[in-house]
């Protein structure tokens, strides 16, 4: 079985870990994890199964060139 998983962002980016953890047989096991930025103001669909997880971080906000600092 599969689950949807959708990461919206906002003005943030979030960054996005998914490992794979699974043994394919008694002598080998398969151990992976790949790590990707959703971009600000964007969706984008992750996939867990039985053998994935998923763990999500929020990042600050990109400093923007030439825009003033609030204050």
């Amino acid at each position: 079985m599969t689950t949807t998983v959708t990461v919206t962002t906002h003005a943030w980016p979030v960054e996005v870990t998914i490992t794979d953890d699974y043994d394919l047989s008694t002598d080998r096991h398969v151990y992976h994890a790949e790590t990707s930025i959703v971009p600000p103001d964007s969706k984008q669909d992750f996939y867990l199964t039985s053998t994935r997880s998923i763990s999500y971080r929020e990042m600050p906000i990109p400093h923007v060139e030439g825009m003033a600092a609030a204050g």
